[in-house]
């Protein structure tokens, strides 16, 4: 218990939503290769734009 907190109980539903939503979170397949798949898109995007300025040259 904190000393002065007026609603333990309303501060201890809201830290197991929270809880409940990171373990949804990190146990998502979404999350397994998120970053491989963001790193193949901007490697593409940057292919994409060096490809149009080298049109307009």
């Amino acid at each position: 218990q904190c000393p002065g907190l007026k609603e333990p109980k309303k501060v201890e539903e809201l830290q197991s939503k929270l809880i409940c939503c990171l373990r949804d979170h990190l146990n998502s397949p979404a999350r397994r290769h998120p970053q491989a798949e963001l790193r193949t898109q901007r490697t593409q995007g940057l292919q994409r734009i060096f490809y149009l300025k080298l049109e307009d040259l």
